[in-house]
């Protein structure tokens, strides 16, 4: 038995972009390429180390809020942040700061925050409130 070819049958495709290949490709992109030309300049790494693109407010929950700032320098080797935080139940504010330094390998990070701590002991006077800052130094390295 040999196979015999059909001829096609008639093209039911629903092409639903004809409208806009009609509005998008009035002319060829390529007849008209600037020639534009740039001039080089020395990246000065200290000068742009710093590049604060946002402010973020942070809203953990109904007792703790606050706002961070946000820097990235212009090549992305350089992360810095530093924050505020509110504890409303204790009255009192945490500071915090960190940086990713990821131009070298591996990448190292630190940070370091301030928090506000209470705690209640008992004494034989009674229930004592005790209120403390604790702060914390985190620094690690990621070599992936």
């Amino acid at each position: 038995m040999t196979l015999q070819p059909k001829t096609p049958g008639e093209n039911n495709f629903a092409y639903f972009g004809g409208a806009t290949q009609r509005q998008e490709n009035t002319t060829n992109v390529f007849d008209n390429i600037p020639d534009s030309t740039y001039t080089s300049k020395p990246y000065r790494t200290w000068a742009n180390l710093f590049n604060v693109h946002s402010i973020i407010p942070i809203i953990e929950n109904e007792y703790r809020g606050g706002l961070q700032l946000n820097s990235d320098n212009l090549l992305n080797t350089f992360g810095f942040f530093a924050g505020v935080d509110y504890y409303r139940d204790l009255k009192k504010f945490e500071y915090n700061a960190g940086f990713t330094l990821k131009s070298f390998y591996p990448i190292l990070r630190a940070t370091y925050r301030n928090r506000p701590r209470r705690t209640l002991y008992n004494t034989k006077s009674g229930v004592l409130q005790g209120d403390w800052k604790k702060t914390t130094y985190n620094s690690r390295h990621q070599s992936q």
